[in-house]
């Protein structure tokens, strides 16, 4: 058994309001003038891992070129999914593609609505972001 305190303090940081800032973002303007995509949710972190999971480094470095066509990049990534899908790097990606644009994955079948939701919010970096409707928040458990 805990004591009081433990409980009382667990229920305490449990009730705050908690932004992890650690962020890799660049300034602003760069970031809206810089398109965006699904694959781009797979980028920084994502590479070792898809590398790992047997992508050739020059694929990574083409999936994120976004003068390449959309369904090409995708092409490089989708067959390295199921590898890397479950990777603390990637859970971000499909935590974001859940929370913030509404999918429950991210699949060949939905990239590209992945891609419009994203392209459709990608007007400012401003906090906080539009949540879609009933949309659940990352909770303490």
């Amino acid at each position: 058994m805990r004591p009081a305190r433990t409980d009382d303090l667990i229920r305490q940081i449990a009730a705050l309001d908690i932004i992890d800032c650690r962020e890799h973002l660049p300034p602003e303007k760069a970031y809206l003038e810089t398109p965006t995509d699904a694959c781009v949710l797979f980028g920084h972190y994502c590479r070792t891992d898809l590398i790992t999971a047997g992508m050739a480094p020059g694929d990574y470095d083409r999936m994120l070129d976004r003068s390449l066509p959309l369904d090409y990049r995708w092409g490089l990534l989708a067959p390295h999914m199921e590898k890397v899908r479950h990777g603390s790097y990637a859970r971000a990606a499909f935590i974001a593609a859940r929370e913030v644009y509404g999918f429950e994955d991210i699949t060949s079948a939905n990239y590209e609505a992945i891609t419009a939701a994203m392209q459709a919010n990608h007007t400012s970096m401003s906090w906080p972001p539009a949540w879609p409707s009933g949309s659940p928040r990352v909770q303490l458990a």
